[in-house]
C-alpha cells in the first residue's frame, strides 16, 4: 500500500558494500496516483478521448445536492466506450452537508441506480463533504482497493525500465 521496497537487480559491480558483488540497490517508491482534472464544460468534450485508458481507475464527481445527470451519464458512457473490459469506476458525490439528513440514503440510493443505469453495471458509489472531512478517508480507502483488485496495478515492470527511470531521475536533480 504505502510501504517503500528495494529492489535488487543485476547490474554490474555494486558500488554498496553492504550488497553482494554484481547487485545494486535501487529504492522503489509506493505507488502514485496520477490525478487528471478534466474540463466538464462540452467544448472540452472532443479532447477527452485522448486522454481515457484502461489502464485507468475513473473518478466521476458530481455534486450530491443537484446531481447533473446528463453530465454524469456523458462521462459513464464515455468511459464505458472506451475503456474495453470492466472499467473501474467510483462516483463520488459531493456537497453532503447540503442534503437534509433524513433525505440522505434515499438520494444515495437513486444516485447509485442511475450511475449503474449509465455505466451498465454496478459501479462504487461514495458521499463525501470536504469542509467536514466526512468520508474523505474512506474514499481514498476505496481508490486503493479498487487499484489492489486490479490485473494491472502492482505489475512487476522490467528491471531495464526500474534503471532507466532511476538514471533520469539522478540527471534530473
Amino acid at each position: 500500500k504505502t510501504g517503500g521496497s528495494v529492489l535488487r537487480a543485476s547490474t554490474g559491480p555494486s558500488s554498496s558494500s553492504s550488497g553482494p558483488q554484481g547487485l545494486k540497490q535501487i529504492a522503489v517508491t509506493p505507488p502514485q496516483f496520477r490525478l487528471w482534472d478534466f474540463g466538464g464544460q462540452e467544448v472540452f468534450y472532443p479532447t477527452h478521448q485522448f486522454f481515457l485508458t484502461a489502464r485507468t481507475i475513473y473518478v466521476v464527481v458530481v455534486n450530491f445536492a443537484k446531481p447533473d445527470l446528463r453530465s454524469l451519464e456523458y462521462w459513464l458512457r464515455l468511459v464505458k466506450s472506451i475503456s474495453p473490459g470492466r472499467p473501474q469506476v467510483l462516483v463520488v458525490g459531493t456537497h453532503a452537508d447540503s442534503v437534509a439528513p433524513g433525505e440522505l440514503m434515499e438520494a444515495y440510493e437513486d444516485l447509485k441506480e442511475r450511475a449503474a443505469k449509465f455505466a451498465g453495471r454496478r459501479v462504487g458509489l461514495v458521499v463525501v463533504d470536504a469542509k467536514s472531512g466526512m468520508n474523505m478517508a474512506m474514499l481514498m480507502e476505496m481508490v486503493c482497493e479498487i487499484a489492489e483488485k486490479t490485473k494491472w496495478f502492482g505489475k512487476t515492470m522490467s528491471v531495464a525500465y526500474l534503471l532507466a527511470e532511476h538514471h533520469l531521475r539522478e540527471l534530473r536533480s
